[in-house]
This record gives structure tokens, C-alpha cells and sequence, in this order.
């Protein structure tokens, strides 16, 4: 994958539209596997790694960004809940034919211990959803190297873990502003509350990320924290 380059959340943003996950509670995808291909598809007791046949993965593509193009052409047809579960209803099925029909892949130990040092890291993020974090923090956190995490970061993320930080901060300051009640908060008091100290870059970079400025987003009315779900930035799973 290409490295972003500094300060280009523009760049970071279109790359990211090109790692995604799907995620289903465990009885979930063994209801979905019963309905569609008459057998429940129970979680195995470790984690396995499935490649699916092409064309079914080809298939799962063209409808991510078919659904992606939808929601930035036209996301006011994504309001309507018909919709909403006619495409979700067509994931689900194309997801459960990825799982049933792809082949496992075989892995050896130093994936697995890649695959610990990413699960330290999830879990110390998931600990410190609200907390501004350093490359440091991370390192200790997920006991690896700078080195180390770079590298597995770029692997399993698709960017460097300080690219990683940056967007997380980014969101991080959007759910702040959006919880903000205007008539006494600041976007600069936010922003430099999330580790922004140059304000027109953040601003730029805030409007290109998310495609309004975080002035816009602070006059909206102050959102309920709980219709703002969980972190806010996850590791994909």
C-alpha cells in the first residue's frame, strides 16, 4: 500500500475507502448461514483466516462501493428504511457466501503473535476511547517495538499508526463538536482539546475528512452522547 504522506487527510481519506469490514453478532451469522444455505455457522474456538472464490469476493466489492457511490450521490435514499434493510439483507447473504464457500487459509505462529499484539492494541483503545494518544502509548501498550507496530499497522490497517492516531483525533474532535452545545463551546477550544494546535490546518483538513467545517458542525444542535455509538475510531475487525 502507499504511504501517506504528512498532513493529508484528504489522501488518507481516499485510501481508506479501500479497507472495510462487515460485522455480525455470532447468532447472528449462524441464523443467516441456517437460512440461506441450511446450516448454522458456528464460530470456530480460534480464529480463521478465509479467502473467498473470486468471483463471490468480486461480487462483495461491487456492492461496497455500489452502496458507497449511493451514499454520497444520493444519501437521502439511505434514509428510508426499506432500503436500508434490502441492502443490508444483500450483505449479509453475499458475507455468508464469502464464509461458507471460501477456502481457509493456513497460518503460521508468527501471524498469531501479530495477531496478539494487534488485539493489545484494540483493547487499550478501546479502554481510552476519549483520551488523546501518542505513538509511545500505543508501543507500550501493545508491547511491540516502533518498528514492529509500523509494520503491522501498515499490514492490517492500511496506514502508520501515527496516520492512525490523526484520524482518530479527527473524529474524536467531530464527536466533541457535534455533543457541544454552541452558545459556549469554541472550535478552538475543542480542537486544541484533541492535540490541534495549528487551528486552519485542523479546519482544512476537518472540512476535506469530513465535508463540512467544524464551525458547521458545532452550530448543529448538541447531540445525545448516547445516539453517538462507541469509539470513535475502531481498529477494523
Amino acid at each position: 500500500m502507499p504511504h501517506l504522506p504528512p498532513n493529508s487527510v484528504a489522501s488518507a481519506e481516499r485510501h481508506l475507502a479501500d479497507w472495510n469490514s462487515v460485522a455480525l453478532p455470532h447468532e447472528d451469522v449462524a441464523a443467516a448461514g441456517q437460512t440461506l444455505i441450511g446450516r448454522e455457522l458456528i464460530a470456530p474456538p480460534y480464529t480463521h483466516l478465509i479467502k473467498p472464490s473470486p468471483p463471490v469476493f468480486s461480487k462483495l466489492v461491487k456492492l461496497d462501493k455500489a452502496v458507497r457511490q449511493l451514499a454520497e450521490a444520493a444519501p437521502e435514499v439511505l434514509a428510508g428504511a426499506e432500503v436500508v434493510q434490502a441492502l443490508e439483507q444483500t450483505l449479509i447473504r453475499v458475507m455468508i457466501q464469502c464464509l461458507s464457500e471460501g477456502q481457509e487459509i493456513e497460518v503460521g505462529n508468527a501471524y498469531w503473535r501479530h495477531v496478539a499484539v494487534m488485539r493489545r492494541l484494540e483493547n487499550f483503545l478501546e479502554a481510552n476511547p476519549d483520551r488523546t494518544l501518542h505513538l509511545t502509548d500505543l508501543c507500550e501498550a501493545a508491547a511491540a517495538s516502533d518498528r514492529t507496530l509500523r509494520i503491522l499497522c501498515q499490514e492490517h490497517l492500511g496506514m502508520s499508526p501515527t496516520r492512525y492516531l490523526l484520524l482518530r483525533r479527527m473524529h474524536l474532535a467531530r464527536r466533541a463538536l457535534r455533543m457541544a452545545d454552541p452558545t459556549t463551546a469554541t472550535v478552538t477550544e475543542i480542537a486544541t482539546s484533541c492535540a490541534f494546535w495549528e487551528l486552519g490546518r485542523f479546519a482544512v483538513a476537518y472540512r476535506l475528512l469530513f465535508g463540512e467545517p467544524p464551525s458547521a458542525t458545532l452550530r448543529h444542535p448538541p447531540e445525545d452522547p448516547q445516539q453517538i455509538s462507541g469509539s470513535p475510531w475502531r481498529l477494523p475487525e
